[in-house]
């Protein structure tokens, strides 16, 4: 669900962009005090792509930890089968 909620999140927002993109980006620049609405685009992209890469590392290192621990559990599992 967390995932399907993710990924509606990221397709809306460039769709939103794409239908009202001047006054959005006029808004962001007010908001950050940015003097042109391209900058302020630029910059909002930015940090999203910072966002969604700490949120990709998260994901690996749960999945590595997985992996170790499944590894862990097939070793000792053929070490008992062996015995």
């Amino acid at each position: 669900m967390r995932e399907y909620l993710s990924s509606l999140i990221f397709w809306i927002r460039p769709a939103i962009l794409s239908l009202f993109p001047d006054t959005i980006s006029a808004f962001v620049a007010r908001v950050f005090g940015i003097a042109s609405n391209v900058n302020a685009v630029i910059f909002l992209g930015m940090g999203s792509m910072i966002y969604l890469i700490f949120m990709l590392y998260g994901e690996v290192r749960k999945n590595r930890r997985q992996v170790t621990k499944l590894a862990r559990q097939v070793a000792l599992r053929d070490t008992e089968r062996k015995q």
